[in-house]
C-alpha cells in the first residue's frame, strides 16, 4: 500500500471522477465542473491518493493555507472501503501533512446525515464547531 502526492490537475481531475459517487451528494452535483475545481485543489491544496495493489482505495484533499489562524481545511476525504482501516491511515497523514505545514488546527464541514463520516471523525478527535448556514451540514474541528 502506498501513500502518493497528486501532482497535476489531470491526476486531480481522474480521482474525483473515481470518488465523485462516494460523497452523498456527489461533489459533482455540488460543484458542477470537476475540472475547474481540480485545478482550484491542484494550485491551493495537498492531494493525496491511497494506492493498493494499483487500485486507488482512498484520497484527499486538504487546504494548509491559512497562515493566521493555522487552521487547515479538509474538502474531502473519502475511502472505498469502509472499517477497512484505510480512513485512519489517510487521517494520520493529514495530521502529519498539517504539522508540518504549521497548521495548529483541522477543520471540516460534514452533512448532519452522514452518520458514518461524523462517528469516524468523533473517534478521530474531532468536536462540534458550528451548524453551517446552509442548515444541512455542521463544522467539526480538531487541535493537533
Amino acid at each position: 500500500m502506498k501513500l502518493l502526492m497528486v501532482n497535476t490537475s489531470s491526476e486531480i481531475y481522474s480521482i474525483l471522477k473515481i470518488f465523485d459517487s462516494c460523497f452523498s451528494p456527489s461533489i459533482s452535483s455540488i460543484l458542477g465542473d470537476l475540472k475547474e475545481y481540480s485545478f482550484k485543489l491542484f494550485k491551493l491544496a495537498n492531494v493525496k491518493v491511497l494506492i493498493n495493489n494499483d487500485e486507488k482505495i482512498g484520497f484527499y484533499a486538504i487546504y494548509c493555507n491559512d497562515l493566521d489562524s493555522k487552521t487547515a481545511f479538509i474538502a474531502q476525504i473519502c475511502v472505498k472501503c469502509s472499517g477497512c482501516g484505510y480512513g485512519n491511515i489517510l487521517m494520520n497523514d493529514i495530521v502529519d501533512t498539517c504539522k508540518n505545514s504549521g497548521m495548529i488546527k483541522i477543520r471540516l464541514e460534514v452533512y448532519d446525515d452522514n452518520v458514518n463520516a461524523i462517528k469516524f471523525y468523533k473517534k478521530n478527535g474531532f468536536v462540534f464547531e458550528s451548524v453551517a448556514k446552509n442548515g444541512l451540514s455542521s463544522y467539526y474541528i480538531k487541535e493537533i
